[in-house]
């Protein structure tokens, strides 16, 4: 076999293309290319050794269609026969990031002609099936919506688009009308133009942050628009002119809701029939008209109060804000799982605890789901106080199959009352036959640690006993609230 090396052409000086298909990345070791080997060489026509070039071009493109795309595209530079094999893969994936262009602290020049000729040209009978873009820098909305609106030409799966600069970002309509989409997520500081329909019937997967609807009835048009939408996460999304935020969906399975009710302006409605995985880090809304949470298995609830109520709230305020966080939380008592940060179970006003808000929520009823389904539970932020040492009584009485309870500290919480509430808590566990008290290694260090240093509190018989008869009282308080 002639082993002379490959004629090899010079690439042209684009902006490199970040790219990759993860499903096949296991199968590459290291940066060796499996296709560029000693038996491959040119495919002149004068070197009849090239058997691999000879192969018809479907075999060929089945052969690249295994090969991470970024290895798929290094065979253009073989010969004029791979030059443009590469386009004609089936479900190809394209990862571009202009932060890859040199000198990235302005934007190139070059790179929206390398996205055009891209998307018209050396893409046109490509098979894409999904497509990244990662802009830092404002290229135009009217370019950035050609650049989409091309994506979406070619039928793709998967589409994930992420822009960092300032009122910059999608605006076409053609995003929310696409029958092959099955996964969008969208990140831009930009206000999206919801058209008067959408048609998503594919959409199971939507990821939004920091998008911005004009107002809640736009952002519930995208959601009649997914008819099998089965996860949701919005992160930081602004809505500019709402009352209720309506979260209403026959098919959703998992939400998130992250950082989108600043400042409690507005109620929350969620009506979730088949919902399963609750993951809730925001504000308290202003009121939860419908909660429809009865087939949820796992919840993770952190809400507090917004620092204008903080600031400015009166006294009916306050109490409003305990109801609706009992409420919701009360909502939640179909799960197997809860977790429960240290703002979620403690109320802001000092009169009233948090349990006696809490089982008024539940409106003096133990729920025949908590009771039943109840099995693990996690306090985040735990702060010890009486309130929160009611409420973990509540939980430990009343969840009859209830095995586990997991607590972190407030990182706040001096040493001196992270032992006592370990030991009050270590107490209850006593009062149940299968629930066992967990806390995180570093609670527990720091804990023997501290009763190792001298002068420190001991746990001594009296100490023990001195908690016992608090705990058992916080008890006789829980049980006699419930009669």
């Amino acid at each position: 076999m002639d082993s002379s090396k490959p004629k090899r052409h010079k690439p042209p000086n684009n902006p490199p293309i970040v790219d990759q298909t993860p499903q096949n990345d296991s199968n590459n070791e290291g940066n060796k290319n499996p296709i560029v080997d000693k038996t491959l060489v040119s495919s002149d026509d004068h070197n009849p050794d090239d058997r691999i070039s000879n192969l018809p071009d479907p075999i060929l493109c089945h052969i690249l269609s295994q090969l991470p795309t970024r290895t798929a595209v290094a065979t253009t530079v073989l010969s004029t026969k791979w030059k443009h094999l590469f386009a004609s893969i089936p479900n190809l994936s394209l990862r571009i990031d202009d932060a890859a262009v040199p000198n990235n602290d302005q934007p190139s020049p070059n790179f929206p002609n390398f996205m055009s000729h891209l998307l018209t040209v050396t893409l046109r009978d490509a098979g894409l099936r999904e497509f990244v873009l990662h802009c830092n820098h404002d290229y135009g909305n009217a370019r950035i919506d050609s650049w989409v609106s091309a994506v979406l030409g070619f039928d793709v799966t998967r589409l994930a688009i992420f822009f960092a600069a300032e009122n910059t970002g999608v605006s076409t309509p053609s995003i929310f009308n696409s029958t092959t989409l099955v996964s969008l997520s969208w990140s831009q500081h930009f206000a999206v133009n919801v058209p008067g329909k959408v048609c998503l019937p594919n959409l199971k997967r939507l990821l939004l942050d920091f998008v911005i609807f004009p107002d809640g009835e736009s952002f519930g048009r995208v959601l009649d628009g997914c008819p099998v939408l089965e996860d949701l996460c919005c992160y930081s999304c602004e809505f500019e002119d709402i009352e209720i935020l309506r979260i209403c969906s026959g098919s959703l399975k998992l939400l998130m809701l992250n950082n989108c009710c600043p400042e409690s302006e507005y109620e929350i409605e969620i009506d979730t029939p088949e919902l399963e995985l609750l993951l809730y880090d925001d504000d308290v809304a202003t009121y939860y008209p419908v909660t429809n949470l009865k087939t949820l298995v796992k919840a993770h609830v952190d809400i507090g109060p917004s620092k204008k109520l903080v600031d400015e709230a009166d006294v009916d305020e306050l109490l409003h804000y305990d109801q609706n966080v009992a409420e919701f939380v009360g909502a939640c008592c179909n799960v197997s799982f809860l977790y429960l940060s240290g703002t979620s179970v403690a109320g802001l006003s000092e009169d009233t605890g948090c349990f006696t808000r809490f089982q008024s929520g539940l409106a003096n009823n133990v729920p025949a789901c908590l009771s039943l389904h109840l099995r693990s539970i996690y306090f985040g932020g735990f702060n010890g106080e009486q309130d929160g040492m009611e409420l973990v009584c509540y939980f430990l009485t009343y969840a009859q199959v209830l095995t586990k309870m997991e607590f972190s500290f407030c990182s706040s919480m001096p040493l001196e009352k992270q032992l006592s509430t370990w030991t009050k808590l270590l107490l209850l566990q006593s009062y149940s036959k299968n629930c066992k008290m967990d806390f995180p290694h570093e609670v527990k260090d720091d804990i023997v640690n501290f009763c190792d240093m001298d002068g420190s509190q001991k746990l001594t018989l009296e100490y023990i006993r001195e908690h016992e008869m608090e705990i058992r009282r916080i008890l006789d308080v829980v049980r006699r609230s419930s009669i």
